[in-house]
């Protein structure tokens, strides 16, 4: 078969089919040049590390935070504050599970993995 047949058979094949051919060639690919193959458990370990904090919801708790430093918040302010931070804690809190997790799997530091993956600090889009 020449790569102009096996091009032509591919094109014939519907959209989930060519997609399964495409991540079979890639992960050949990446094989035979030698390049490490995530496994699923770090592809997804991945996904969650690299997720960010909604950007909105972050600047709206900086500017609360902001505020309580210069004086009173409102009734609804502090909830929101309060409600805003819980969740940037949560965020946290899971994002450093996932890291934990990867680390593990990796048999290196938390350290060692932040530097990797060129993780400052908790700021989200920074």
């Amino acid at each position: 078969m020449t790569i102009s047949d096996f091009v032509a058979n591919a094109a014939k094949l519907d959209l989930g089919a060519f997609e399964k051919l495409y991540q079979e060639l890639s992960l050949l690919r990446a094989k035979r040049k030698g390049q490490k193959i995530l496994s699923a458990k770090e592809a997804s370990l991945i996904e969650k590390i690299n997720q960010q904090f909604p950007k909105d919801k972050w600047e709206r708790l900086q500017y609360l935070d902001w505020k309580l430093e210069n004086g009173p918040l409102s009734s609804e302010e502090e909830a929101e504050s309060l409600a805003l931070a819980t969740e940037f804690e949560n965020y946290y809190v899971e994002r450093t599970k996932s890291l934990a997790a990867l680390a593990t799997i990796r048999q290196v530091s938390i350290d060692v993995l932040a530097a990797q993956f060129n993780l400052i600090g908790p700021a989200p889009n920074a």
